[in-house]
């Protein structure tokens, strides 16, 4: 991938917020804290719903 059509494709600081979640996760987990918790705080973000996943369903779709 080209310099010019790497800019253009990235999003600013992505990969540094993507560490930054990795790491909080990993201390979270680590000193027994809630890591959900942890994202919440980083992303200034909130829970929308809570529950449990009891069947999930996988469908690939290509364009023809």
């Amino acid at each position: 991938m080209s310099y010019e059509l790497a800019s253009k494709a990235i999003i600013k600081n992505t990969i540094s917020l993507c560490m930054k979640l990795g790491n909080e996760v990993i201390e979270a987990r680590n000193k027994g804290y809630d890591p959900v918790e942890r994202i919440i705080k980083v992303l200034n973000g909130w829970i929308i719903f809570e529950g449990i996943v009891k069947k999930t369903t996988l469908e690939d779709k290509m364009d023809s």
